[in-house]
């Protein structure tokens, strides 16, 4: 019974400070909460409560990573064919249709200047949608090859298209005030 006690005082006492560092990550309070009572309760049912020597810590770091996984698995990239798509199901205005298609333009010959098997995993990873693990076994080579061919891809394009990075942000803006 006092050992009841002492879970539930812990858990009282560190509730806010667990739900604020989810919602450092994950930005809504109701997410943040959720991921609280999920550690707690997978703690709970899988009767690990008696091996864990900090409560406090283990809690802490549990509730980080899963923060940090339902973080990622909610952000992930769409693939550039599908935000593609998604604008040109808009009725873009005319000049809306000149700028994408000037900064196409750019990111096409950005692309083309990345080196042959850099272009092939960027191609396979960027614009189809394709996982690390998928690109890799497609071309025969390391998920880590894949990560270091992308890696390199952001940066050489980053170079490439530092001036094209005002022209979104202008476009973008000209967008939402449509």
């Amino acid at each position: 019974m006092n050992y009841d006690c002492n879970i539930k005082s812990i858990f009282l006492k560190n509730y806010e400070k667990w739900c604020m560092l989810a919602l450092g990550y994950l930005k809504n309070r109701a997410e943040a909460e959720d991921v609280v009572q999920e550690v707690w309760l997978k703690i709970l049912y899988d009767d690990k409560i008696e091996s864990i020597e900090n409560l406090e810590s283990y809690v802490f770091t549990a509730v980080k990573n899963t923060s940090i996984k339902k973080y990622k698995s909610k952000n992930k990239l769409e693939p550039i064919s599908t935000v593609q798509e998604r604008l040109k199901s808009k009725s873009p205005s005319f000049e809306t249709q000149v700028l994408r298609m000037e900064i196409s333009d750019e990111v096409r010959q950005a692309v083309e200047k990345l080196p042959n098997q850099c272009r092939q995993v960027f191609g396979l990873c960027a614009e189809d949608g394709l996982k690390y693990k998928e690109a890799a076994e497609n071309l025969g080579i390391s998920r880590n090859t894949v990560k270091s061919h992308m890696k390199n891809a952001y940066k050489i394009l980053r170079m490439h298209l530092s001036d094209v990075y005002f022209m979104i942000l202008l476009f973008s803006e000209f967008i939402i005030s449509l």
